[in-house]
């Protein structure tokens, strides 16, 4: 074997490893559908609670 064909080796082997590790880690992602309730149950939240605070803020000024 010359030292390019090792080389050549070498880097196929790399290879396989990363696409081995790339396949791992998709395993352990969530996918975007999969996070579209989780998204919209926090946006809503949040919502209320700022809309709450920005309505409490207007009281307060309204009393005055």
């Amino acid at each position: 074997m010359t030292d390019h064909e090792v080389e050549i080796e070498y880097l196929k082997r790399d290879i396989k490893a990363l696409n081995q590790k790339v396949e791992g880690l998709r395993s352990q992602y969530i996918s975007k559908a999969e996070y579209a309730p989780v998204q919209k149950l926090v946006y809503g939240v949040t919502g209320l609670i700022l809309t709450a605070t920005i309505l409490a803020l207007f009281a307060l000024l309204i009393k005055q």
